[in-house]
């Protein structure tokens, strides 16, 4: 039986997202900046977090279909040895 693992496309993301709004809630009330330069730190920390979101998810798509066309040229093959003899 093969166990959930949590994919990296959830937890990366997550964890980056976590240690921001601690850093955030640290150090934003004892920061000087303006507020324009607060918002443009967090809008670009949240598009960060969501390309990293992005690439893994579709790192794990080629993933997977790689592995369905390994496992499809694995039978092909099994067919054809089996066929032969």
């Amino acid at each position: 039986m093969r166990k959930n693992k949590i994919r990296k496309s959830t937890w990366i993301p997550l964890a980056f997202t976590l240690y921001s709004i601690v850093i955030y809630a640290y150090l934003l009330p004892r920061s000087t900046a303006s507020t324009g330069s607060i918002i443009f730190a967090i809008v670009l920390n949240a598009l960060i977090i969501l390309a990293l979101w992005w690439l893994y998810r579709k790192k794990e798509k080629m993933a997977l279909e790689r592995e369905r066309e390994m496992m499809e040229q694995i039978r092909k093959n099994q067919d054809l040895t089996s066929n032969n003899h």
